[in-house]
């Protein structure tokens, strides 16, 4: 409730409904190409300090333990990341049935393209839920969950 709530006072007022042509357009701006390759880039970085400090092993590994508010941090990353193109990938998919309708977006590869990204990326927050739940400390993992999830939404945009 809380996300929602600050995401429609944060949000200003709602864009007109895209179209296919507008969020391609959008999707390959400089701007987007470089957020989305931060947020990539987050998103893998979080993913290997929460497998690395995960190995058992002596030496180097050791360097990279993650702290209970780390870890928490890190799986959180990931999935705030993960979010973040989930939103991004349902515009896509919206944008075509609003053109096109519902029968005829099974034959655009901008609708299949995006619905499996959604999926994909939707997968991805599922596991990092689980996995933060059942690894991190829940008190802290799922409050700063919660907000790193609605501030990359809302500045992605």
């Amino acid at each position: 409730v809380c996300g929602v709530v600050c995401f429609a006072n944060f949000s200003g007022s709602p864009p007109a409904p895209m179209n296919t042509q507008l969020y391609l357009d959008y999707i390959v701006t400089p701007w987007s190409i470089s957020w989305s390759a931060v947020l990539f880039a987050t998103m893998l970085g979080s993913s290997a300090l929460v497998l690395t400090s995960e190995a058992s092993s002596r030496g180097f590994r050791d360097l990279l333990r993650l702290g209970p508010g780390s870890k928490a941090f890190a799986v959180s990353f990931v999935i705030a990341c993960a979010s973040s193109f989930m939103d991004v990938a349902g515009k896509g998919w919206l944008a075509v049935l609003r053109d096109v309708g519902q029968s005829n977006a099974l034959f655009s590869e901008t609708f299949w393209v995006s619905f499996l990204s959604n999926a994909v990326f939707l997968v991805i927050m599922r596991a990092g839920t689980i996995y933060g739940c059942a690894k991190c400390d829940v008190l802290v993992f799922m409050p700063l969950n919660m907000v790193l999830n609605v501030f990359l939404s809302v500045v992605t945009g």
